[in-house]
């Protein structure tokens, strides 16, 4: 379990979830009309897969500004989805 933090692969193990989230919530919707369309979704998933990033590059020891890079990414995607849903 150690390793799998150390190497940051429990973040991609996060993203694989994400991502089957994303393909079921666009199934629901397409094939039974039920449930929310991924277009409201789209920027509340890319801010936390941003975020995500963030912690990935942070267990890796990746330089500052690659972890500030992925964090500004999250909350450019969390504004986006603010005005969204603000309208």
């Amino acid at each position: 379990m150690d390793s799998l933090f150390a190497s940051g692969r429990i973040v991609d193990l996060i993203l694989v979830a994400v991502a089957l989230q994303a393909t079921g919530l666009w199934a629901a919707r397409r094939f039974a009309d039920i449930g929310p369309g991924l277009g409201p979704l789209v920027w509340t998933l890319a801010s936390g897969v941003g975020l995500m990033l963030a912690i990935r590059a942070g267990l890796t020891d990746a330089p500052w500004p690659v972890v500030g890079g992925f964090t500004l990414l999250g909350l450019a995607c969390h504004l986006a989805d603010l005005r969204q849903r603000w309208r």
